[in-house]
């Protein structure tokens, strides 16, 4: 793929970072869009280019076992019922993870079978695309907070 090194200050005018993975092979999206990737093995990348859609993955089935659990639950009753939430709240509700960059060995060791999966891109509006944002603390929680 040929490198177009003068891209890259169009991909900073458009408030992505210096490092942006695709920012000297291809323009960044326009305007209203925001450019995120997502990573996964080659069968399941060709399959999702095949039938034209992404799965949508369940809170019980990511890899982190602390999904959904952000709170402080040393209290026993509260932790059944933040339990209970999250069992009706998983059935019904569903994710699709994006990275913002393709260039991390992390992501590519986790996500893409090892590095040896595909990443494809996407351009998806911007206030359809949430960034999450990590606490270095489990937040406090009122029993009556939950039903």
């Amino acid at each position: 793929m040929p490198r177009h090194p003068e891209y890259r200050k169009k991909w900073v005018a458009a408030r992505y970072t210096s490092r942006m993975g695709s920012a000297e092979v291809c323009l960044p999206p326009p305007r209203p869009y925001r450019r995120v990737y997502k990573m996964a093995s080659e069968h399941w990348s060709l399959e999702a280019l095949r039938r034209g859609r992404l799965k949508v993955s369940r809170f019980s089935d990511l890899n982190d076992p602390f999904e959904l659990i952000a709170l402080n639950l040393a209290d026993k009753a509260q932790r059944q019922q933040v339990k209970t939430f999250s069992r009706a709240f998983d059935s019904e509700t569903g994710l699709l993870c994006f990275s913002g960059n393709w260039t991390s060995p992390l992501l590519w060791g986790h996500y893409a079978d090892s590095h040896k999966g595909i990443c494809i891109g996407f351009d998806l509006s911007k206030d359809r695309a949430h960034k999450v944002h990590y606490m270095n603390k489990r937040l406090e929680a009122k029993l009556d907070q939950y039903p």
